[in-house]
């Protein structure tokens, strides 16, 4: 990021950054188990620390994927700008369903731009203001894409640029031999800082988007995969669909599972583009109905467009 493709502006990133949370995530789609069952198995295996939250918070990937929007866009990005979800919230239902859509589900670090201000390239090198998405959260992502075949404690970065186009970067991401050769080579960076002279260098990268800001999460436009709890009874649907509407909202598929029975019964929609806040908005009103048992979960969908 910041000597290979010091000659491109950094379009999109897209980063599997955290071992623990790809490990779950893979043995929950694999096995079918719970979430709480595979995190257990993790920390006895020494992918995830005691207590976990940094890692299935999302934290630990916020602070990489931090480091990679500043790297990419040339100005720092305040952690507290990033907008992050773990996966404690995942559930083998979700993933079955992903799964049946077409999707796998992973904890996805993206950095995106999603406006330009810019006029020609040469402002948009030297003086250029852009408004960057910089998220950390569980995504859907299509099953041909290359990023749903990275399993277990292996982490992949997608990064697209606008002269070298798509590129990958893969590896281990967790466990203690490549914690240690990550460190070493931290140390090793220093060593040379050191040695030359320069352990000022600050920043570590070029600000050719000095005047760049993170976008807030509420104008952030995505689609979506929401899984509700629903009272099984004529109307349902309907009322669920005018709150939608009335949020302008589409809808692109339905699903109501058959052989779920009781007091409640699960309820998919795919959704079409729309803002983050709009669709937060209309979930709370939805939450509401007295149809709905328990909190609807959204889970954002990516499609690398």
């Amino acid at each position: 990021m910041r000597e290979g493709f010091v000659g491109n502006r950094i379009n999109a990133l897209y980063g599997i950054v955290n071992g623990t949370c790809n490990y779950i995530l893979t043995r929950m789609k694999l096995e079918g188990a719970d979430f709480d069952a595979v995190l257990a198995e993790a920390q006895k295996l020494g992918y995830a620390e005691t207590p976990p939250d940094l890692d299935i918070d999302g934290w630990d990937s916020q602070h990489k994927i931090g480091i990679l929007a500043s790297l990419a866009h040339g100005f720092w990005v305040q952690p507290e700008k990033i907008h992050v979800e773990g996966i404690r919230h995942i559930s083998a239902m979700d993933i079955k369903f992903a799964g049946e859509l077409g999707y796998t589900i992973k904890l996805l670090g993206i950095v995106k731009r999603i406006a330009d201000l810019g006029t020609n390239r040469k402002s948009q090198i030297v003086n250029h203001k852009c408004r960057v998405q910089v998220s950390v959260y569980p995504t859907l992502i299509p099953n041909s894409h290359v990023l749903a075949s990275v399993n277990h404690v292996f982490n992949a970065v997608f990064v697209r640029g606008d002269v070298v186009g798509d590129t990958l970067f893969y590896g281990r991401g967790a466990g203690k031999d490549a914690t240690a050769s990550a460190v070493l080579s931290d140390l090793a960076d220093a060593a040379l800082d050191l040695k030359f002279g320069t352990p000022s260098r600050v920043p570590p990268f070029v600000p050719h988007e000095c005047k760049g800001a993170v976008a807030p999460i509420a104008e952030v436009v995505s689609q979506y995969f929401v899984r509700l709890n629903v009272v099984d009874k004529p109307g349902t649907l309907a009322k669920i669909a005018a709150i939608f509407g009335q949020s302008k909202i589409g809808i692109s598929s339905v699903i109501q599972p058959e052989g779920h029975e009781g007091a409640s019964v699960p309820l998919i929609f795919m959704l079409h583009y729309a803002p983050n806040g709009a669709v937060t908005k209309a979930l709370v009103k939805i939450g509401r109905l007295p149809v709905i048992k328990g909190q609807p979960v959204m889970i954002r969908v990516e499609n690398f467009e």
